[in-house]
């Protein structure tokens, strides 16, 4: 009994030494006490993403401007693996990625994701169903004109999206129903002219829009940072005053648009463009 109980201190003590090492050796994760006493460290991702054209630090990694196609990362072993990934940020900015719906699937611990300046003209739906946990997406200077209805499914943990220098042309209220906790929304430098008079009515917990022009704040009233501020001739006072509301059926909002939300406003037959101000 006693031989036992000294056996088991000290492989607890190994275990303790294993651990110590491998949280001080940069780049390398322990995965389990019982797999350290036999196998020790195990590099995170191991001849995969931390060898060139990407480098990573602890359970970050970053691969910017590398020329990355989506057939490049489905086809790394870290990307294919039906095993949850531990990651939890990843850059991808300045390559050639093309989103597909299975890209970034079992990346359930991913919180920060920048795919800007890409090839992405099309979020297909689901595309980020497995990232419950990402608070951060980065879609800037894309070839976007439009999203899906369930484009951003599973997003339901995301504080901040940035969609700024796309070529949007519409917002609707079933685009960002699934962005449940979203706090920052940035929308500048698109070519939005169709918007859905309740299409910010399911994000509440909006705090900061940033847009193009002051027509978005009003109809936004839960922001309490909305940009750009108004000036003497751009009150939402003024603009309901001055121009009629003209609603009619469109069904170019989304070629996947729903009846129910294709009763939208026609910002630009309502209000001039700010080119006319």
């Amino acid at each position: 009994m006693m031989r036992s109980t000294a056996k088991s201190l000290e492989t607890t003590r190994s275990i303790v030494t294993k651990q110590a090492s491998c949280a001080s050796a940069k780049g390398f994760v322990l995965l389990h006490p019982i797999i350290s006493v036999f196998s020790g460290c195990v590099l995170f991702f191991a001849d995969t993403l931390c060898d060139h054209p990407c480098s990573c630090s602890g359970l970050s990694f970053n691969c910017a401007g590398a020329n990355l196609t989506a057939t490049w990362i489905s086809e790394r072993s870290v990307f294919s693996s039906n095993k949850p990934r531990r990651l939890r940020s990843l850059v991808l900015s300045l390559n050639n990625i093309i989103l597909t719906p299975t890209l970034f699937r079992n990346f359930h611990w991913l919180g920060r994701l920048n795919l800007s300046h890409n090839l992405i003209d099309d979020v297909p739906d689901q595309s980020f169903v497995d990232l419950h946990n990402l608070f951060e997406l980065d879609l800037r200077f894309n070839h976007m004109s439009s999203l899906r209805d369930n484009s951003l499914e599973g997003l339901q943990s995301l504080l901040k999206l940035d969609l700024r220098n796309n070529l949007l042309k519409t917002i609707t209220q079933l685009q960002l129903v699934h962005l449940t906790s979203i706090k920052q929304l940035l929308i500048t430098d698109n070519k939005i002219g169709v918007i859905g008079l309740n299409a910010f009515d399911s994000i509440p917990s909006l705090q900061v829009l940033s847009s193009d022009e002051y027509r978005f704040c009003c109809i936004a009233k839960q922001a309490q940072e909305c940009t750009p501020e108004p000036d003497e001739f751009s009150s939402c006072e003024d603009l309901m005053a001055n121009y009629t509301l003209q609603v009619r059926f469109s069904a170019d909002i989304s070629p996947r648009t729903s009846f129910r939300d294709e009763c939208c406003m026609t910002l630009a037959s309502i209000w001039p463009s700010s080119a006319n101000w």
